[in-house]
């Protein structure tokens, strides 16, 4: 299945990444150390990786954030190989695409205010994927504990992220999502959203940035739409497609 094939190919480049991550030099340690003694000193309004948008064009969203209490963005990713992955299936009165899940590779947005802080607070970040726990059924689930993915096991968004601080073991941070608001600002392009952090796997030495999120922006998305619903007929029934789609997404941690 293309699907399967896609994702091994993703957790091929994963395990390339971990093995190359102590050995490439990237950032100045000293500097890391600085920028993040810099940022828990300085306040709540210099700490924002980035400002959040502006939800004028997004009223539901807008919404749902004015009932958060003080929320600031702790770090910003952006895809890097993303899909949208639909199915023909039969809906409640003839064939219909369904999305089953997203499967994306997300790495660090460098196009924000504050690049070195972002890279800072991440910077053990070796591998992230995003995908649907269940996959959408599209993957059994022998198959999914083979690929060592789906922690905590809920039918919901998943951000599954790998650290690896050189000379350390290797920190897994699994955060899964539950839809707050959404809105769609154009025709080509899949909605904006907003998720609640519902549930998460923590391996003791996760970047606070991750650790700390409560909530999740999906923000300037591209792409990622279903086919034409005239594709989809009874002839078509059980055919999967991956739509390609980009976009920001915002980790937001909200006070206590």
């Amino acid at each position: 299945m293309r699907t399967i094939s896609t994702h091994l190919s993703l957790s091929a480049s994963l395990v390339a990444s971990l093995c190359v991550a102590c050995t490439d030099p990237g950032a100045d340690p000293n500097e890391l150390d600085n920028l993040e003694e810099t940022a828990q000193a300085s306040d709540s309004s210099t700490t924002s990786v980035t400002p959040l948008p502006s939800f004028t064009s997004t009223p539901n969203i807008q919404q749902a954030m004015a009932l958060l209490s003080s929320p600031s963005v702790t770090a910003v990713l952006r895809t890097v190989s993303g899909f949208q992955i639909y199915r023909c299936d039969q809906g409640a009165t003839a064939p219909e695409w369904k999305l089953r899940t997203p499967l994306a590779g997300l790495d660090l947005e460098p196009n924000v205010l504050r690049p070195s802080l972002n890279r800072a607070r991440l910077a053990s970040l070796v591998g992230n994927y995003h995908y649907r726990s269940d996959f959408g059924t599209l993957l059994a689930s022998s198959q999914i504990d083979t690929l060592g993915l789906a922690v905590p096991a809920v039918n919901a968004p998943v951000w599954d992220f790998t650290f690896q601080p050189c000379d350390q073991p290797v920190h897994r941070e699994v955060l899964a999502g539950r839809l707050l608001a959404q809105d769609t600002t154009s025709s080509t392009n899949i909605p904006m959203f907003l998720l609640e952090v519902r549930g998460r796997a923590i391996d003791p030495g996760t970047p606070s940035a991750i650790a700390s999120a409560t909530h999740v922006l999906r923000w300037n998305t591209r792409g990622g739409l279903a086919p034409a619903a005239a594709t989809c007929d009874a002839a078509s029934l059980g055919r999967e497609v991956q739509s390609p789609y980009s976009a920001n997404y915002y980790f937001l941690s909200t006070a206590p």
